[in-house]
């Protein structure tokens, strides 16, 4: 992972074993763009113990740190590459792990070797510094590590805000005509400076009747802070606005989406049925004039059962017998309208 978009990602490096050493720094990840590569092939690698705690206790100490040009508010990643347990002697490495929680660190943790066996105390070390089980990764050797960071690339760039050169809501990227566009923003703080309007952005998305849902995870989000305010103008609407305390919530917060998509499309998930009423009504399809009323034929209502909306003076009516009888399904009642 020696390029990165700078407007987006910024890394550092630190190795250790015995020591810590800062190998490169955010400030000079920020004025040596062009230098990345060479920096990075330079590094000269540390054979000894491994003090895995200290190490990242020098990180949260002395790279996480605006002094160090880390920036405010962007997202802050760990990426921990090991080989073995920790030394004894090194740190508590539970405590270490309260204080990056602290913090808001997220944490991915990468064992090389043969050493992380189900069980071990190394696997064990492993788990714990991982922010969630699916940060955690596994691999035979140091040749693995560039697909990895790939991965790890692709997660940065979405998680931060980063989008490829593909549009998502187009029929040329696979967007289906006619579909509810429903965008899900998952958030776990204000936006960076220097972003774009969110405002003229969120005008986009209205113009574009793309429905939002905007979920925000962690701490930043309290009464009247800038994040919370950002949230409500992501949401559609209030009851499109959700908070949780960590990702781990999402699965519960996903199913009930998935709900509320079945139902705004008009399927009942249970059965894969329309639940339609008189949303897809057309009514006008057919029409009938008398001197007492007028009645317009409404074949879509009801799953296509159909009916009639009869207008005398001010007062409309629906009339529908086929809403008590499942076996008038697809009737389309009123694709004509007669005088008898």
């Amino acid at each position: 992972m020696t390029s990165s978009d700078p407007d987006i990602m910024h890394f550092a490096v630190v190795q250790y074993s015995h020591s810590q050493k800062l190998e490169m720094s955010f400030t000079m990840f920020q004025e040596r763009q062009a230098d990345l590569s060479k920096i990075i092939m330079g590094i000269e690698l540390m054979e000894s113990i491994t003090l895995t705690a200290t190490a990242i206790k020098f990180v949260i100490d002395k790279v996480f740190t605006e002094e160090a040009g880390a920036r405010e508010g962007a997202t802050r990643l760990l990426i921990v590459i090991t080989d073995g347990e920790t030394t004894p002697g090194d740190q508590d490495l539970r405590q270490t792990i309260a204080l990056a929680e602290n913090k808001d660190i997220v944490r991915c943790a990468i064992g090389v070797g043969g050493s992380f066996s189900p069980g071990s105390k190394a696997e064990k070390e492993l788990e714990m510094i991982a922010s969630s089980p699916s940060n955690l990764i596994k691999m035979k050797s140091y040749d693995d590590l560039q697909s990895i960071f790939e991965g790890l690339k692709s997660k940065i760039n979405n998680r931060e805000g980063g989008t490829s050169n593909r549009q998502g809501f187009t029929e040329e990227a696979g967007a289906r005509e006619g579909a509810t566009r429903l965008l899900i923003v998952i958030t776990d703080g204000e936006t960076t400076p220097g972003d774009q309007d969110l405002r003229q952005t969120i005008a986009l998305a209205e113009n574009k009747d793309i429905v939002r849902c905007a979920i925000g995870v962690g701490g930043s989000f309290s009464p009247g802070s800038k994040a919370e305010k950002e949230l409500e103008m992501i949401a559609s609407s209030p009851s499109n606005l959700i908070k949780m305390k960590s990702y781990d919530d999402l699965q519960s917060i996903f199913e009930g989406l998935k709900s509320k998509i079945n139902n705004r499309e008009g399927v009942h998930s249970s059965s894969n049925k329309s639940s339609f009423e008189l949303e897809m009504s057309q009514a006008g399809f057919s029409a009938l004039i008398t001197e007492d009323a007028i009645a317009f034929g409404a074949v879509g209502a009801f799953d296509w059962s159909g009916g009639l909306v009869e207008f005398r003076g001010n007062t409309s009516t629906f009339i529908n017998v086929s809403k008590a009888q499942s076996n008038m399904k697809n009737a389309y009642l009123g694709n004509v309208c007669r005088y008898v």
